[in-house]
């Protein structure tokens, strides 16, 4: 990956940056079920990409503005031996994606009102999209290609209507509205639109109130609809109608009848930053979400998935499962509501370095967001002192009221917080928490991102294929050197100019969820080197700026 910047001017500025990323995978299937041959199944897949963008930004009059442009191109191909008594050759897939995308965005004051300016944000942009395919499977060969182009327009608009600094209905304290629409033509989709309002009331210092209703449409994506049909043999897959691990063909890539989706959300929101602990901030906020036919990975093969979705399942005369089609597919409908509240807490030491001391962010030093068992990022911090030093420390707990499935109009309503699933790895679970820490001084650093999810039950028809999930807890620790601030080693050793050395350990606790039935016994798809084969991760980077 390279990166290059310059700045012409104080209002405008070029960054230019190219990345090339090379992969080779290789999967031990298992044995194959028929023949005399005796060596595993093998897959192999080569992954091959470039990617450029180029971004200008400056300023015209009171207005920011930014420019974007960036292409892709990526060539995968998986080569994966046939489980046959005869192979006569491996099944073959190969996919290009080809993408271009570029956009021009506009900021800044469009109008002046007695309570403070009216903020306008306009963005415009296209983007073209290629997925082409060939496959080779058995000796026949067919292709594919999803070819969409996407011209998009959005609009933001922020309204202040009161203001106690400009004492413009004081009595309200700070009062303003926002307004946001977009637009999207597709053109292998129907258009898709989106809209929303909100509200953010300051009546008292320190306290902050926002209410949001967002209303959108989302189309799959070109991928969703056109990646080439992978079949993998001897695939682990739980049978919770049997209760048993069931060794089968597994279908994934594209499926071209999903539908758009349609999604109609509220957020009410709280925030308190107490005028007697300098540097605390209290959050809370809760969510609601409705959908309608939204996208999903097909779900956990529960007695009610079954009857759902009879056609993607194939079963030999005994009853064993022996296939499974597991393409994207619609469910009807999906409900939710949460609450995720918290604490952030920073505070800064020792004495700030010239430019008001601003340094890297946390997430620049840090090297990356890690996987979070909640699957959704944690909240981030700001720029970290110079000279000088900080540390901050954040915690979120988020609850769940309800998490709800409408799989299709024949099948009851699953209960993700009650025992039913449709993912991998359990239900939905109640709690879940999230940490965020780090300290920095003087280029040396630590940083410490960890999560927490509650255990889960699957509960069936039949005991026996009932399953436990047990709680995880994931921590991750950031450990990194910036040698621009160490003058002296700089000096004995100038190649350290720009330089930067992070160690990095992923799931420091080597913790893995364990899955049991009811009696004490552990499925052998949920054996841990099958959920996480690596487990705890070590990573050293060494980073330099020329």
């Amino acid at each position: 990956n390279s990166v290059w910047n310059r700045n012409f001017s104080p209002n405008f500025g070029l960054t230019l940056n190219l990345q090339h990323n090379r992969a080779d995978n290789q999967s031990l299937l298992g044995l194959p079920k028929a023949g005399a041959q005796n060596a595993a199944l093998v897959r192999d897949a080569q992954t091959r990409s470039w990617t450029g963008g180029l971004t200008l930004d400056g300023r015209v009059s009171r207005f920011n503005w930014t420019a974007t442009a960036s292409g892709e191109r990526t060539n995968v191909l998986t080569l994966t031996d046939q489980n046959v008594a005869t192979p006569s050759a491996r099944d073959e897939t190969r996919s290009r994606l080809t993408v271009g995308t570029g956009a021009v965005s506009l900021t800044g004051p469009a109008a002046e009102l007695p309570a403070g300016p009216v903020t306008l944000n306009l963005t415009v942009g296209g983007e073209t999209r290629d997925v082409d395919s060939e496959t080779l499977r058995a000796g026949v060969a067919g292709r594919g290609n999803v070819s969409r182009q996407q011209a998009d327009g959005r609009g933001n608009i922020d309204i202040p209507l009161a203001s106690r600094r400009r004492a413009i209905l004081p009595a309200l304290g700070d009062l303003s509205i926002n307004l946001n629409g977009g637009y999207s033509h597709l053109s292998d989709f129907k258009s898709v639109t989106a809209y929303g309002y909100g509200l953010t009331w300051s009546p008292l210092r320190g306290i902050t109130l926002t209410g949001s209703y967002a209303a959108a449409d989302a189309a799959p994506t070109a991928s969703q609809l056109g990646d080439p049909l992978l079949v993998t043999p001897n695939a682990l897959v739980y049978d919770y109608a049997r209760g048993e691990t069931a060794l089968v063909t597994l279908t994934t890539g594209g499926n071209p009848l999903l539908r758009a989706e349609q999604r109609r959300d509220v957020k009410l929101g709280l925030t308190y930053v107490p005028q007697w602990v300098e540097g605390l901030t209290l959050t809370a906020n809760y969510f609601r979400n409705r959908s309608t036919d939204p996208v999903a990975n097909f779900p956990a093969l529960t007695a009610i998935v079954a009857s759902a979705f009879p056609d993607r399942l194939t079963r030999s005369t005994a009853g064993v499962l022996t296939a499974v089609d597991q393409r994207a597919i619609n469910f009807l409908a999906a409900r939710s509501e949460q609450l995720r509240w918290g604490l952030s807490y920073q505070k800064q030491f020792g004495q700030a370095g010239a430019g008001g001391g601003r340094g890297p962010s946390m997430a620049a030093m840090g090297g990356g967001r890690p996987p979070q068992a909640s699957g959704r990022p944690m909240g981030g911090f700001g720029a970290f002192g110079g000279q000088g030093g900080r540390w901050s420390v954040a915690v979120y707990h988020t609850v769940k009221f309800l998490d709800e499935v409408d799989l299709a109009a024949n099948a009851p309503t699953l209960d993700l917080l009650g025992g039913d699933a449709t993912g991998q790895t359990g239900g939905s679970p109640r709690h879940s928490m999230e940490l965020e820490g780090g300290w920095f001084n003087k280029g040396i650093g630590f940083r410490v991102n960890g999560s927490y999810q509650t255990g889960t039950d699957v509960r069936t028809a039949g005991p026996a294929s009932s399953l436990h999930f047990s709680d995880l807890a994931v921590l991750n620790v950031r450990a990194f050197i910036s040698f621009d601030q160490k003058r002296n080693l700089v000096q004995a050793m100038p190649w350290l100019k720009g330089a930067r050395l992070v160690l990095r350990v992923d799931n420091l606790l080597n913790d893995i969820q364990d899955v049991r039935d009811q009696k004490g016994v552990v499925p052998l798809r949920y054996q841990p080197g099958y959920l996480d084969p690596i487990g705890r991760r070590i990573e050293v980077s060494f980073r330099k700026i020329f």
